[in-house]
C-alpha cells in the first residue's frame, strides 16, 4: 500500500520502492534490510548519528529521519497521513482520495462511488 501511495506522489518507480522499504525498515523490529530499504548499517554509512528506529513513528516529523525522505515528499505526505491513531491501516471514513486509491485493487470508479456515498452519509 505504501508503494501505491508513493506512485501518486513521486512518479518515480525507483524512489517509490526505496522510500517504502526504508519506512518499513524504520518501523519494523528486525534488523533485516528490505531489498531497497535501510537498517542501521545504511544510516551509519551515510554518517547519521542514528539508525532505524525499529518502532512505529511517534510523530510525522520522524519521517524526515528516514533515508531517502526529502522535503518535497514530506510536505506532500503530511497532508494525507497520520501517526498514532491506534488503528492498523487507513480509516476510510476520513481518508483522502489519494490514500484510498493506494489500496491494492481499488479502481477509480469504485473510489468515486464510495466518496459520493460517504459525502451523502456525512451531510445528512
Amino acid at each position: 500500500m505504501l508503494i501505491n501511495l508513493f506512485v501518486s506522489l513521486t512518479q518515480n518507480a525507483e524512489k517509490d520502492v526505496q522510500i517504502s522499504d526504508a519506512i518499513v525498515d524504520w518501523r519494523d523490529v528486525d534488523h533485516v534490510r528490505r531489498e531497497a530499504g535501510a537498517e542501521d548499517e545504511e544510516y551509519q554509512a551515510r554518517d547519521k548519528a542514528y539508525g532505524a528506529k525499529d518502532e512505529y513513528f511517534d510523530n510525522l516529523e520522524e519521517l524526515l529521519l528516514v533515508l531517502g525522505m526529502d522535503g518535497d515528499l514530506y510536505a506532500k505526505l503530511t497532508v494525507i497521513v497520520t501517526v498514532n491513531t491506534g488503528e492498523k491501516g487507513i480509516n476510510p471514513a476520513v481518508a483522502q482520495r489519494s490514500v484510498l486509491l493506494a489500496i491494492p485493487g481499488v479502481k477509480t470508479e469504485q473510489e468515486d462511488e464510495f466518496l459520493q456515498a460517504r459525502e451523502r452519509y456525512y451531510t445528512q
